[in-house]
């Protein structure tokens, strides 16, 4: 948790932050010129421990007062699908403590979490919660932080389009059979001494056309906890897919 905003002691700061004196008979003892630190990690820079607290010069233990952990998740390399930052955290993927004085804490919550992002992040289509970059859940008052490079590319999927379903349907009729003349043809039944008129069937078939809805497109942020974003790429979400069109029967 956090150092305290008023009276501090050496095991508070090391608590946070870390022991620094590479001793194992004094764990209470620190040196604080060594909490003077500059770390890059990912897309940042000469990170502090902490901001506020001194790079170069003197140090003391009030500039530690009301400090927390930094840590970086740099979320690099080749083109991914669908990732959940805080699942990276957890994988100890990227992961690093400014300071280097302790390990990842197994619970993120009241630390400073820092996101590095510079890459291309996709989704799959078919529903808008299926987003390409989500930011998941960091537990209690974690600040977290997510920054975009300039090679950053979030993009939801577009939907499919839609489509027809085709049914053929065969139907059959008796019609009047005529000659070539265009008279009707008759037929005479010899048990009852008539005529009567002769009939043929007609076979007519017909397809029906029925539209099909597009699938739905995803998004590409998916904010499941506050946070802080400085965006230097490009966040796109994906679109619907489009309508099926006109249709006839024929």
């Amino acid at each position: 948790m956090p150092t305290p905003t008023g009276t501090i002691s050496a095991s508070q700061i090391i608590n946070e932050f870390g022991p620094n004196n590479n001793t194992n008979d004094l764990p209470n003892r620190t040196k604080m010129g060594s909490y003077r630190v500059s770390q890059s990690a990912g897309l940042y820079s000469n990170l502090p421990l902490d901001a506020g607290i001194p790079q170069s010069g003197p140090i003391s233990f009030s500039q530690l007062r009301g400090k927390r952990l930094n840590v970086v998740v740099d979320i690099s390399g080749g083109d991914e699908y669908r990732v959940n930052m805080r699942s990276k955290y957890d994988a100890n993927a990227g992961v690093a403590v400014i300071g280097g004085f302790k390990s990842k804490p197994a619970d993120p919550s009241q630390t400073n979490v820092l996101i590095s992002i510079n890459k291309k992040i996709g989704s799959s289509a078919g529903s808008r919660q299926q987003v390409a970059l989500r930011t998941g859940s960091w537990g209690t008052s974690t600040f977290l932080t997510v920054t975009l490079g300039s090679s950053a590319i979030i993009i939801g999927a577009g939907g499919r389009g839609g489509d027809f379903t085709a049914t053929t349907n065969t139907t059959q009729t008796s019609v009047p059979l005529y000659d070539n003349e265009g008279n009707q043809v008759y037929y005479y039944d010899p048990e009852n001494d008539s005529y009567y008129p002769a009939y043929t069937t007609e076979e007519t078939t017909t397809t029906d056309f029925v539209a099909n809805n597009g699938s739905t497109g995803s998004s590409a942020f998916g904010v499941d906890y506050p946070c802080t974003i400085f965006n230097y790429g490009y966040i796109q979400n994906g679109f619907g897919g489009g309508g099926a069109g006109g249709y006839r029967s024929r």
